[in-house]
């Protein structure tokens, strides 16, 4: 069909339904969607007949997220009897390497540890180290009731909410203080759009 570029049209609720929708304009031939004029809404005939083409869109993708979960969770329960086979046959295979390991002599050496190359990839020991678990508050007490002050490391950081309550916008979007109209330095300020949308009942 050959569209022709022309003003967006007032649409009626006699031909609703005739319109064509921006989910449709990739079928339309010829020019093509850009030159869709599409339409303005002038009346509550047909706001309402475009909340319920809204609700009619959202239902038929709830409907298809609900059978695309569906498949998702049939995919997702043989990847993970895949990943359990996986990871049985791994564990078995690497004790029975790490036994194996145990009985020849390393490739190399280190503090931490030592390898053994072969053709297809190299076993590998690591030599276990010390694993600090550490409770912050229990050890920041018993540094300051010990003295250690020089252990003690002090963040200084903006008190952001008391600040925000004495700064202003200027139009440009400049942040500065309200009562003495001094520039604050370090904060940047974007005016967010306006947000609109459509309650389906």
């Amino acid at each position: 069909m050959e569209v022709i570029k022309r003003e967006p049209l007032t649409l009626t609720i006699e031909d609703a339904d005739e319109t064509i929708l921006p989910a449709e304009w990739e079928r339309i031939e010829g020019p093509g969607a850009d030159d869709y004029p599409g339409f303005q809404i002038r009346d509550d005939d047909v706001a309402d007949w475009a909340v319920q083409k809204i609700a009619a869109a959202r239902a038929e993708y709830a409907r298809l997220r609900e059978l695309a979960d569906r498949e998702i969770d049939r995919i997702t329960e043989k990847l993970t009897a895949a990943k359990r086979r996986m990871e049985a046959d791994t564990d078995y295979l690497t004790a029975r390497l790490a036994d194996y390991a145990s009985t020849v002599t390393p490739s190399k050496v280190t503090k931490t540890g030592s390898t053994y190359k072969l053709l297809h990839g190299t076993l590998r020991h690591r030599t276990g180290g010390l694993d600090y678990q550490r409770d912050e508050a229990e050890l920041l007490r018993w540094l300051q009731d010990t003295g250690r002050a020089d252990l003690i490391k002090l963040k200084a950081s903006p008190d952001w909410s008391g600040l925000k309550k004495q700064i202003a916008v200027l139009a440009d979007g400049t942040a500065v203080i309200e009562a003495t109209g001094e520039v604050v330095d370090g904060v940047t300020v974007e005016r967010k759009p306006d947000e609109f949308s459509v309650e389906v009942d």
